[in-house]
């Protein structure tokens, strides 16, 4: 072989050798969805890493590395008839519907658990755990009780799942089917309740009603209390001011002729005849004639 036909060994050696590179460094990478969490494993060893979990994203992980992803939103599981008896012995049939998460941290452990049949675990566990809680209650207890016994099978469902890595957010009883006989009987019941409460109201109200009957009795009392009052006060007020503007009047004549007498030095009793004169010649009802500085006044009518 001579140095040319090297020369082109080499460069194909090359050119194959930087395509099985690029082939190999393009499966070397992985991605992870954005609603995702994902734990990697090697397809040689069959074993994942368990202490890591990956959000959404691109990331490298060898050319034997790949990613199993899980759901990081809630999950839904729903049972539409799930038989069981009561306490009593009723045979029942329960509607539900429960939201539950898996655990970020615990991803790892849960697929050694379950791989990915993890949703028919979870399921199973739901059934199991309904079935045998729903023995736990009196057929009328679902009637009279029902959040108390949902929030009882939440916290019972919440503690085996998280067993195996998930939390239960919530659980709906959206139906409950018992016998027709032990519904009839429960609705019968239920109506007596109801009427007992309506009386009860009924009865209240006409209290309510008579108890206003009164207040507004006693308050239309007050009113005209209040108003008599008013019209005591304005009488006393109106008297009171007029006496004082009498006193005031007369006080005002007092010092008025008090003054007169001092200024023209007269005295009070001639004063006082200078007033009755005047007053009766003023008087043009009067028909006669006055006397005046004589003892004895006659007067005299001319009619």
């Amino acid at each position: 072989m001579d140095d040319e036909d090297k020369k082109k060994a080499c460069l194909t050696l090359t050119l194959v050798i930087t395509f099985v590179s690029c082939m190999l460094l393009g499966y070397s990478f992985d991605t992870v969805e954005p609603q995702h969490w994902a734990i990697k494993c090697s397809t040689i060893s069959k074993l994942c890493d368990n202490d890591k979990v990956y959000g959404g994203g691109r990331y490298f992980t060898g050319v034997t590395g790949y990613f199993i992803e899980f759901p990081r939103h809630q999950l839904t599981l729903y049972e539409d008839s799930l038989a069981s008896r009561t306490y009593d012995g009723f045979s029942i049939n329960l509607e539900l519907s429960v939201q539950y998460q898996l655990e970020k941290s615990q991803l790892g452990l849960m697929y050694q658990k379950t791989a990915l049949a993890y949703r028919d675990t979870y399921n199973r566990i739901a059934k199991d755990i309904i079935m045998q809680s729903a023995g736990n209650y009196n057929a009328s207890m679902y009637w009279t009780d029902r959040k108390a016994i949902s929030k009882d099978m939440l916290t019972e469902m919440d503690i085996e799942f998280k067993k195996i890595s998930a939390h239960v957010l919530s659980l709906q009883l959206i139906k409950i089917d018992l016998p027709d006989s032990f519904e009839s009987i429960i609705v019968d019941t239920q109506v007596e309740v109801q009427n007992k409460k309506m009386r009860t109201f009924e009865r209240t109200s006409i209290l309510i009603r008579k108890s206003t009957e009164v207040l507004v009795s006693d308050t239309n009392r007050q009113i005209i209390e209040i108003n008599s009052d008013a019209t005591a006060q304005g009488i006393k007020l109106k008297a009171d001011a007029k006496a004082t503007g009498l006193d005031d009047t007369i006080g005002a004549e007092k010092d008025v002729a008090q003054n007169i007498t001092t200024k023209l030095t007269i005295s009070g009793a001639d004063l006082q005849k200078y007033m009755v004169y005047t007053a009766a010649m003023s008087n043009s009802t009067v028909h006669g004639k006055l006397v005046v500085g004589l003892d004895n006044v006659l007067v005299k009518s001319d009619l």
